[in-house]
């Protein structure tokens, strides 16, 4: 019995056929393969893929996992002072935290006003 979850990139959940409890992976060192073992009735069954885990992360949600309103108190990261590019554009302030994302296509500089207060961000597009 095996229960879908997402699209085709996600694993399936295998259960074992005698007692229906969930299978775990385990390597098996002699054989070299990887098998799926029940923990109640020690069923084994070799598995049909060698991938336990993928985890996607797409570029939208890369940028959504940062903290972003930790940023400005990180005293480790560069900071600008009166620079044209550094004014926040919202309370006018004049020190901007930079913050560097590797992307695909290079490296994306965001600036981060560093009034805790506002917290807006920008980049230099």
């Amino acid at each position: 019995i095996n229960a879908e979850y997402g699209d085709e990139t996600n694993k399936a959940m295998n259960f074992c056929r005698e007692c229906n409890n969930m299978l775990h992976p385990q390597a098996d060192a002699v054989r070299k393969i990887l098998e799926l073992v029940c923990k109640n009735c020690n069923f084994k069954e070799d598995a049909l893929e060698n991938c336990v885990y993928k985890n996607n992360i797409l570029e939208q949600e890369e940028e959504s996992t940062i903290a972003w309103q930790d940023i400005p108190a990180d005293p480790s990261l560069p900071r600008t002072y009166n620079n044209a590019s550094a004014r926040c554009s919202l309370c006018q302030n004049n020190e901007a935290v930079l913050y560097k994302v590797l992307k695909r296509e290079g490296v994306k500089v965001y600036f981060v006003c560093s009034n805790l207060a506002c917290g807006h961000r920008w980049n230099s597009d």
